[in-house]
């Protein structure tokens, strides 16, 4: 494994002391994307550094902002449906790029966001705050 790629100017040995300093914490990383059309190559460096932090113990979580994704389709017209298709899509792409199950979990936003839960903690909040107060924070 080369370890070197994942840190630039960093020697082996102090790098698997970083990561491997006690086996009783748990490792993770986590990276998010908003499904928003086609896969970029762009996305290749990112795949890469993933697929190596999990085949060093890393769990990795994926957040698809799916989401984020349908608010941006309602500003293009694209409608509710593709989005989740492109989700999905996003999903399936990255699995065949190397991402393995094995370290992998996938989070979609509209599904945490849309809970009962979610909802309800932010009605709470958002009846906390005004407009004017969040405006005075800044």
């Amino acid at each position: 494994m080369a370890y070197s790629m994942l840190i630039p100017n960093t020697s082996v040995d102090s790098l698997k002391t970083l990561l491997f300093i006690s086996k009783k914490v748990r490792k993770n990383v986590f990276w998010g994307v908003a499904p928003t059309g086609p896969i970029q190559l762009g996305y290749l460096d990112n795949f890469r550094q993933l697929i190596q932090l999990g085949n060093i113990g890393f769990e990795v979580k994926i957040l698809i902002a799916s989401f984020h994704g349908y608010l941006d389709d309602l500003k293009s017209g694209m409608g509710d449906s593709i989005t989740l298709e492109i989700a999905d899509y996003y999903r399936e792409v990255f699995e065949i790029m190397g991402l393995d199950l094995s370290f992998t979990n996938y989070v979609y936003s509209h599904k945490e966001y849309l809970n009962e839960s979610y909802f309800l903690e932010l009605i709470k909040n958002s009846n906390e705050f005004s407009v004017h107060d969040s405006m005075s924070f800044s």
